[in-house]
């Protein structure tokens, strides 16, 4: 057997075995198909679309593109998300892996990440680039490091939506109740996130921190820090249950 044929030895223990080689399957559902520059392109087109209706008031523009990449990407992440973990356990193929030398650890990290980058890079970080250049065409005057850093708080929103989901899927057998806690922070989120009180408190208000970052006003850091912490509260939560769980 030549060596480019040859089986790879495996040196992976404890929570990391089998981690790698379901990290590199799901890193290739993602960007080893159509999925990811099909994604970036329809969120593309949306949301430049609707960052484009306030462009002539680019205050208003760059208002309307960070409020809509809050929401609508957000319904996508939330069912993507659900089907990861959801799919595996009905389809029986996640019980199929587990009988493999793969812990149960390395099988539910291995979905957040990889997840998590194509989300990031598909759904707000290509549609933001492209929105820049719309914008910057049509007269905003935006400081190109600036946005991109403003983008970073709307990947951590985007990152909560799944994790949440995923961490939900654990739990539950069924769309209705993995979906039916995610959703309504979509729809409350942002008016929640303009309280002058109860907006820095929570995920929600990741959202006035990118608008704060380009208009240069001040916001509280506590959005960010907050959502750090219930990331991995949500991670290690999701571990806990799957270990526990039976098939």
């Amino acid at each position: 057997m030549s060596s480019k044929t040859a089986f790879k030895t495996v040196t992976e223990t404890g929570w990391r075995m089998g981690f790698s080689a379901l990290f590199g399957k799901e890193l290739k559902t993602w960007f080893g198909t159509n999925a990811w520059w099909q994604q970036a392109l329809l969120w593309s087109l949306i949301l430049v679309l609707f960052g484009s209706v306030g462009i002539g008031d680019p205050e208003a523009g760059v208002f309307i593109f960070y409020m809509m990449a809050m929401i609508f990407p957000g319904i996508a992440v939330i069912i993507i998300s659900q089907e990861r973990i959801l799919e595996e356990k009905r389809s029986g193929s996640a019980a199929w892996v587990l009988s493999k030398p793969v812990s149960r650890t390395a099988f539910i990290i291995a979905k957040l990440v990889p997840s998590a980058l194509g989300f990031c890079l598909s759904m707000i970080f290509i549609p933001g680039i492209i929105f820049y250049v719309v914008a910057t065409m049509m007269g905003a005057t935006l400081l190109f490091v600036t946005f991109i850093i403003s983008l970073f708080p709307l990947m951590l929103w985007q990152l909560f939506l799944s994790w949440l989901t995923m961490c939900l899927a654990t739990f539950f057998n069924k769309e209705g109740p993995v979906m039916a806690v995610p959703f309504p922070f979509l729809f409350i989120g942002p008016s929640l996130a303009q309280h002058p009180i109860y907006g820095p408190l929570g995920p929600w208000g990741l959202i006035m921190s990118s608008i704060s970052m380009t208009t240069g006003d001040m916001y509280p850091v506590y959005p960010i820090i907050i959502t750090l912490v219930i990331l991995l509260v949500l991670a290690v939560v999701a571990v806990i249950r799957f270990r526990i769980h039976e098939f």
